[in-house]
């Protein structure tokens, strides 16, 4: 059911919300423009550091070493 979809945020919770989406569909955009990792990695820190003020933990550098961890990114 929708109800269950729910969700109760706040302002702040929303705006950063809103933060977040709008880096992700930034960092769609510089996907598909191949741009470099680490660019790449600067926008998918900003998604990170917008849910984690959310959540109340910031692990954006947590996210980047998994993701990028598993990966094999050549220089």
């Amino acid at each position: 059911p929708a109800a269950e979809l729910a969700v109760s945020c706040n302002l702040r919770q929303s705006q950063a919300l809103n933060l977040a989406l709008e880096e992700l569909y930034a960092l769609k955009d510089a996907v598909l423009a191949l741009e470099t990792y680490d660019c790449l990695a600067v926008r998918l820190d900003m998604v990170a550091a917008n849910l984690g003020e959310i959540t109340g933990v910031s692990t954006s550098a947590e996210v980047l070493n998994d993701i990028f961890g598993r990966f094999c990114i050549g220089k």
